[in-house]
């Protein structure tokens, strides 16, 4: 049974999503929706330097860094459900459930050290995880699976407890295998 506060509309799923972003103090801090064009950050970063997933017909529909981690195949698998990006903007790329907005994936990269300070924060209370990347954990609490190679990084995350409630072990394998499949070509 979901929780009453789970359902809602796909605008209010979104504006949770960006407050959720926000609030974690992740990405460039616009939230603005998904781009269409090309995506240089500051300093000539692309987002294609990030590592863009193989080629495929349900690659994510933009260039924000966050959203060349995966295909949205890839995703939905990691979610257990068909999903769609609903915000990708900066570092950051949001996805609902075609079928509950409020059902919800996050894909953040890290660009350098200092901008995964807010994610490493909950390194201590988190699971490790070996041979993936130089630095790598899973965090039950907030649904976070990060990994760090060299100085760059990235994290999926199911940013509402209502998605961890059915079954908390497979939700963490699911999203290592997503981690495991995007660090092979980070």
């Amino acid at each position: 049974m979901k929780p009453r506060y789970a359902r809602g509309t796909a605008w209010s799923a979104a504006g949770a999503i960006a407050l959720t972003l926000t609030a974690c103090g992740t990405g460039s801090g616009n939230h603005a929706p998904v781009a269409t064009g090309s995506l240089t950050k500051p300093g000539g970063t692309s987002a294609a330097s990030l590592g863009t997933p193989p080629e495929s017909s349900d690659t994510a529909s933009s260039t924000a860094a966050g959203c060349a981690l995966a295909t949205v195949g890839e995703i939905s698998a990691a979610a257990g459900r068909s999903m769609k990006v609903v915000l990708g903007a900066g570092d950051n790329c949001a996805y609902s459930a075609t079928d509950d907005p409020s059902f919800a994936l996050e894909a953040t990269a890290y660009e350098d050290t200092s901008s995964m300070a807010t994610i490493t924060s909950i390194e201590s209370s988190s699971e490790h995880l070996t041979g993936l990347g130089d630095d790598a954990f899973w965090n039950g609490t907030v649904g976070a699976v990060f990994v760090r190679k060299g100085t760059r990084g990235f994290s999926f995350s199911l940013p509402s407890f209502a998605n961890l409630t059915d079954s908390p072990a497979a939700a963490q394998a699911k999203m290592v295998a997503l981690a495991t499949a995007v660090a092979a070509r980070f």
